[in-house]
């Protein structure tokens, strides 16, 4: 499948976006009863973490997990929300985590609306 020129030029002016004007999505029902967000010990995948030899970070410490969902939020995609963060916890979380007015912009309702 081809993609029309003006695809390609959404495409290649997102890839361009500066991360202070991007943000992760909210995945479709992300926050529902049935969605449990991962914990434990976790490795990035190299798009999300470029730290030298893959380090693993356990979301069960809370500074660690705020690194994991302050990347997650800025730099990854809706797959990568459900993955590694958990909705629970980052509703804990949200006041410490230090995150580009994008980010919270585009997260700001739905925290509102799950804090209520």
């Amino acid at each position: 499948m081809s993609l029309s020129p003006d695809a390609i030029v959404r495409q290649s002016q997102s890839l361009r976006t500066p991360a202070r004007w991007r943000s992760a999505p909210i995945p479709d029902g992300f926050g529902d009863n049935a969605h449990t967000g991962l914990a434990g010990l976790v490795e990035l995948p190299l798009r999300l973490d470029w730290s030298p030899g893959g380090i693993t970070r356990d979301l069960n410490d809370p500074v660690q997990r705020r690194f994991v969902y302050q990347v997650v939020l800025r730099i990854g995609t809706a797959e990568d929300v459900e993955a590694y963060v958990d909705p629970v916890l980052l509703l804990g979380d949200w006041e410490t985590l230090v995150l580009p007015d994008a980010v919270k912009e585009t997260w700001q309702p739905w925290i509102t609306q799950q804090a209520s």
